[in-house]
């Protein structure tokens, strides 16, 4: 693999610099860029490349089994925190694979809701402000069922 430094011209456009670095890497983790270089799948069994992007199943795993893809390689939202997302997903997936299990997600939170909020306790406003009005700060436990 080499690294090769890189600057920016005066229109924003990445240009090599004179030094660059070698070395023979163990894993290789794609994790930059918005338009992903596939080109290094091609002829992959069992990897399909489509429009630009690997597909995937559920657990992040490619048609080929051990190969894992996220962020702006699968389709999705190319933004960090999808990225990140993928990340936390896949990881816990490779993390499964590599024991010879399978990681089951936890069940999902209730999504939370206003629905019994029936009362709400008020605090006196700032002495320092000419209103004398209350200002909402919560809500008291309801007794109601």
């Amino acid at each position: 693999m080499v690294v090769e430094k890189m600057a920016l011209d005066e229109t924003g456009f990445p240009n090599p610099q004179a030094n660059s670095r070698s070395w023979k890497p163990t894993p290789l983790i794609l994790a930059l860029g918005q338009e992903a270089d596939l080109s290094f799948l091609e002829g992959v069994a069992g990897i399909t490349v489509a429009d630009g992007v690997v597909a995937v199943d559920g657990t992040m795993m490619t048609g080929r089994a051990g190969i894992f893809a996220g962020g702006d390689m699968v389709p999705a939202e190319r933004t960090v925190t999808v990225a990140v997302g993928h990340g936390k997903k896949a990881a816990r997936y490779i993390d499964g694979y590599l024991r010879g299990t399978a990681y089951t997600p936890p069940a999902k939170h209730a999504v939370a809701t206003f629905e019994k909020l029936t009362t709400w306790y008020y605090a006196d406003a700032p002495t320092s402000t000419a209103s004398t009005s209350k200002v909402p700060v919560g809500r008291r436990p309801s007794t109601r069922s």
